[in-house]
Parts: C-alpha cells; sequence; structure tokens
C-alpha cells in the first residue's frame, strides 16, 4: 500500500529505548555497534555510531541464525531499555553497513568476491 499513501504505517508496542544496538555478522567476522538516531524511530536518520564489544550470548545467536539461513552477511537489530532489556526488533539479509570500521567493509567486498568467482 506504499505506493498510494507514499508513506507507510506500523503497529507495534512502543519501546521507550536508550539505544540500538546492531549486530553484524559477516562469515565468521562479527561485530557489533550501538547507534542513535535523529527522531523517535531507532535506526531512522542514524546520526552517532559507536562499536560496542560483542557479548557471547548474541553472538551465538547471530550465527545461529545465520547458519539456519545459510547466510553470508546478515545483521539483527535490537533495543536496550533504561533497566537493561534488550528486544529483538528484526533481522537483515541486507543490512546497511554505515559507521561500521573499514575492515567490516573489506570484509564484505571479500565475501563477494568469493561467490563470484
Amino acid at each position: 500500500m506504499l505506493f498510494i499513501t507514499d508513506d507507510y504505517v506500523t503497529i507495534e508496542p512502543y519501546i521507550d529505548y536508550v539505544r540500538d544496538i546492531r549486530y553484524l555478522a559477516i562469515n565468521d567476522q562479527v561485530c557489533a555497534m550501538a547507534r542513535k538516531g535523529k527522531f523517535w524511530k531507532a535506526n531512522v536518520a542514524t546520526t552517532d555510531f559507536v562499536l560496542i564489544e560483542t557479548e557471547l550470548d548474541l553472538v551465538q545467536k547471530i550465527k545461529k541464525l545465520q547458519a539456519f539461513l545459510g547466510a553470508d552477511i546478515i545483521a539483527i537489530d535490537l533495543l536496550e531499555d533504561k533497566s537493561g532489556n534488550r528486544f529483538f526488533v528484526e533481522y537483515n539479509d541486507i543490512p546497511g553497513i554505515s559507521g561500521f570500521p573499514e575492515e567490516v567493509k573489506l570484509e564484505l567486498v571479500k565475501c563477494i568476491t568469493d561467490k563470484i568467482n
């Protein structure tokens, strides 16, 4: 219906989050970052990117999802509230990599080049 309204609507509970977290897996490499958006909706018009330490539990979960889907690259997005509770929002099989370091971008290029060859 987006083509009719030129806009979209989502209906979901609002999470009063303090940070938006993305875990990104490319082949065997996993990294994480906290992001801050310009508006109330997480990961829209992102203004700040901060790399964070990965947590073993979340690394295991993204690797399990990656294996289940047979994906070379995948990302999971989470919201964290003031109490430290985390809420899984979505996974992306074609994730944006803005804010990640150059090594991550080079790993993505290597992944694509290996697939082509």
